[in-house]
C-alpha cells in the first residue's frame, strides 16, 4: 500500500501518462484456464471462431486450440470428421512452428480416437503429446494430456498408472493456479480410488470436490459428481443411497438436456436394480438408456449397454437373447481392453450357457472368467504395490517440495526486501533529483534577477552606469577592430533640480521615466541607452557617424519638447551633446569627455539644443 501510494503521488506530481487497452487476450486466458462442458464451451468459442480473420496469427491459433474441443461428437461420422479436421490443425501448427498448439491438437485427436473406440490410437496420441510437452516444458498442455491418458488408463483398469498421471496433472494445474481444471482431475482421481476399492479416499475426494462445485453452474460436472457418489455407494453395498444419487444425477442431466449423462446414469441404475434382484425394473431402465446410446452416437457406450442388458437377460432366464447381445458386444469390449467388462462378459456367457444346459461350453466360459479374474487379481495386487510405491515416492517428493517451497519462500521474501529497499532508494534518488532540479531552476532565476538588479536602473528600467559603461567599452573596441563608426550622445534634463524642488521628487521620478520612454521609442534595436547619473543619460550608437548621431539627438530633443507630461503645466526639455569616436580617443572616457563638453556648450547656449564635439 505504501509503495502504491508513493507511485501514485509521484505519477500525479510528474504528470505521467497512463495507457490502457482492452482486447481479446483476457477472455482467451479465462477460457484456457477453465474447464467447461461441451455446450457452454461451444457457445463461448463460436463467436470468436466466426470472426477469427480479424485477429493476428497467434490469436487465431489460440482460438483454434479452444475450438478443437468443440467439434461435433454426436456420431461416428462426426468423430471421424473431427479426427480428420484435427489432423489438418496439427499440420498447420507444425507449419507455423507452434509447439504448444501441436501438443494440444495431438491430445484433442487422442480424445476423439478414444471416443471412437480406437484405444491404441488414442494411447499413442496421448503418449506423443506428453513427450512433446515435457520436451518443451509446456506444463499446461502436459497436464491436459496426462488427465486424458490417466482417465483412459483408469477406465481400462490400470489404476496405479492412472493415479500417477492424474497426480502429476493435479500438481501441474495447482502450480499454474488453474483450480477449476485441478478440480476435474480430483474427480477422476476419486473414480480411480473407487475402482481400487479405496472407498474412504474416494469419498473424501468427492466430498471435497462437491464443496468446490457448489458455487459452479456446471451441469455436466454436477451430474458426474452425483453419479460417482452413486457408484461409490453401489460398490459399498448401499443400494438405496446409490439409487438416490443416480436418480439425482439423471434428473439433473435431463433438466438441462444432457442425454449422454442421463444414459450413463441409467446404466448405473440398472446395475443397482440388478444387484437388488429386480431384473424387470433394470430392463425398463436399460430400454431408456438404449434409446440414447445407439451405435451411431457412441459404439463403445453402446457395447457397454449391450453387456449390461445381457446380464439382465441372464437374470430373467432368457439365455438366447443374452448370448446374442454378448456376441455383438464382445468385439468392442475386447478392443477396449477393459478387464472388468470382459469379466462380466465371460461370467454372463457362462451363466447363459449353463441355463441352456451346455455344460462344457459354460465350463469353458467359466474357465476364461477364472483365468481373467486371476489375472485381474494379480494386476490389482501389482497396481496396489505400484500405488503404494507411488504414494511413498509422492510423500517423499511432497516433503522435498515443501522444503523447496519453504526455501523459495525465504528467497522470495529476501527478494521482496531487496526490491523494497531498491524501490525506496530509487524514490529517494528521484525526489533528490526533483529537488535538485527545482533548486537549480530557483538559482538560475535568482541569478538572473540579481544580474538584472546589478545592471539595471531600478527607477527607469534601463541599463545603469556600470552596464552602459561596460557595453560602451565593448562597442568601442568592436568599432576599432572593424573600422566602423561609433558615436555616443550624452543628455540631461533641463532645470531638473527646479522640478524636484517645486513639484517634488515623486514628480521628478515621473519625468525621468517619461523622458526615458520617449527616447527609447526613437532608437534602433541596436542602439543602447543607460542612466549615468541623477538626470544624466548616455546613448550608444554603433555604426553611426557624428552627423547621424546629431540627427538622432535632435529627433529625441524635438520629440520630448513637443509633448507635455500629464500633470505638468510646462514642457520638459533636454540638452544633448554628441561625439564620434576619433583615433585620438584612447578609451571610452576620452570619448565621453568630448561629448560632455558638447553637452555643457548646449546648456551654455540656452538649453533645449544639441551640440556636437569637433
Amino acid at each position: 500500500m505504501r509503495r502504491a501510494a508513493v507511485v501514485w503521488w509521484l505519477a500525479s506530481c510528474l504528470v505521467l501518462p497512463v495507457w490502457g487497452s482492452t482486447d481479446i487476450i483476457p477472455q482467451l486466458e479465462k477460457l484456457e484456464r477453465s474447464y467447461l462442458p461441451w455446450q457452454p464451451r461451444v457457445e463461448l468459442i463460436a463467436p470468436l471462431s466466426a470472426e477469427i480473420d480479424r485477429y493476428p496469427p497467434d490469436i487465431q491459433m489460440r482460438i483454434r486450440r479452444l475450438g478443437c474441443w468443440t467439434q461435433p461428437m454426436s456420431s461416428q461420422d462426426a468423430l471421424r470428421e473431427a479426427v480428420h479436421h484435427t489432423d489438418l490443425l496439427i499440420a498447420l501448427a507444425r507449419q507455423q512452428q507452434d509447439g504448444r498448439a501441436e501438443i494440444e491438437f495431438t491430445t484433442c485427436r487422442g480424445w476423439f480416437n478414444q471416443l471412437s473406440g480406437e484405444g491404441a490410437l488414442a494411447s499413442n496420441d496421448y503418449d506423443q503429446a506428453i513427450e512433446l510437452a515435457q520436451q518443451r516444458q509446456a506444463h499446461a498442455e502436459e497436464a491436459q494430456a496426462l488427465l486424458r491418458r490417466g482417465a483412459m488408463l483408469s477406465f481400462r483398469g490400470y489404476q496405479a498408472n492412472a493415479l500417477k498421471d492424474l497426480l502429476l496433472a493435479y500438481r501441474l494445474y495447482d502450480e499454474l493456479g488453474w483450480q477449476n481444471r485441478a478440480q476435474q482431475v480430483q474427480l477422476e482421481m476419486a473414480l480411480c480410488y473407487r475402482r481400487m476399492a479405496q472407498y474412504e479416499m474416494a469419498e473424501e475426494l468427492l466430498t471435497q470436490v462437491s464443496k468446490n462445485f457448489a458455487e459452479v453452474d456446471d451441469v455436466e460436472s454436477h451430474s458426474t459428481l452425483y453419479r460417482e457418489f452413486g457408484m461409490l455407494y453401489l460398490d459399498r453395498g448401499l443400494y438405496e443411497d446409490a439409487l438416490h444419487m443416480l436418480q439425482q444425477s439423471r434428473v439433473y442431466a435431463d433438466e438441462h438436456g444432457h442425454k449422454i449423462e442421463s444414459a450413463l446414469s441409467y446404466l448405473a441404475e440398472s446395475e443397482v436394480l440388478l444387484r437388488q434382484f429386480k431384473p424387470e425394473q433394470a430392463m425398463s431402465v436399460l430400454n431408456l438408456a438404449g434409446e440414447i446410446l445407439t451405435p451411431a452416437v457412441n459404439p463403445t457406450l453402446h457395447a457397454h449397454w449391450q453387456l449390461a442388458r445381457a446380464r439382465v437377460e441372464v437374470a430373467r432366464e432368457r439365455p438366447h437373447d443374452a448370448l446374442q447381445l454378448l456376441s455383438r458386444a464382445e468385439p468392442l469390449v475386447n478392443r477396449e481392453e477393459n478387464t472388468q467388462m470382459l469379466l462380466w462378459l465371460y461370467q454372463s456367457r457362462s451363466d447363459a450357457l449353463a441355463l441352456l444346459g451346455e455344460e462344457r461350453a459354460a465350463l469353458d466360459a467359466l474357465r476364461q472368467f477364472v483365468v481373467l479374474e486371476h489375472r485381474l487379481d494379480e494386476q490389482q495386487q501389482s497396481e496396489q504395490r505400484n500405488w503404494m510405491r507411488s504414494e511413498f515416492e509422492l510423500t517423499k517428493q511432497e516433503a522435498e517440495n515443501q522444503k523447496l517451497r519453504a526455501q523459495q519462500e525465504v528467497e522470495r521474501k529476501e527478494r521482496e526486501q531487496v526490491e523494497e529497499r531498491r524501490f525506496w532508494r530509487n524514490v529517494v534518488i528521484l525526489l533528490c533529483a526533483v529537488v535538485a532540479i527545482l533548486l537549480l531552476v530557483w538559482l538560475i532565476d535568482r541569478n538572473r534577477r540579481m544580474r538584472h538588479l546589478a545592471f539595471t536602473d531600478e527607477l527607469t528600467g534601463i541599463d545603469n552606469r556600470r552596464r552602459i559603461m561596460w557595453q560602451g567599452e565593448a562597442l568601442l573596441e568592436l568599432a576599432r577592430r572593424q573600422h566602423s563608426p561609433f558615436s555616443i550622445i550624452l543628455f540631461d534634463i533641463d532645470f531638473f533640480k527646479k522640478i524636484n524642488d517645486t513639484l517634488g521628487h515623486h514628480q521628478g521620478d515621473r519625468v525621468l521615466q517619461w523622458v526615458v520612454q520617449c527616447s527609447r521609442s526613437l532608437l534602433r534595436r541596436s542602439d543602447m541607452i543607460g542612466r549615468t547619473g541623477g538626470e544624466e543619460f548616455m546613448i550608444l550608437l554603433p555604426g553611426s557617424g557624428l552627423l547621424d548621431a546629431e540627427r538622432v539627438a535632435d529627433r529625441v530633443r524635438a520629440y520630448v519638447a513637443s509633448r507635455v507630461l500629464p500633470g505638468m503645466n510646462q514642457a520638459v526639455t533636454i540638452s544633448l551633446g554628441c561625439a564620434e569616436l576619433q583615433p585620438a580617443d584612447h578609451d571610452l572616457h576620452a570619448l565621453i569627455l568630448r561629448a560632455d563638453e558638447a553637452l555643457y556648450r548646449a546648456k551654455g547656449n540656452g538649453r533645449n539644443r544639441v551640440e556636437r564635439a569637433e
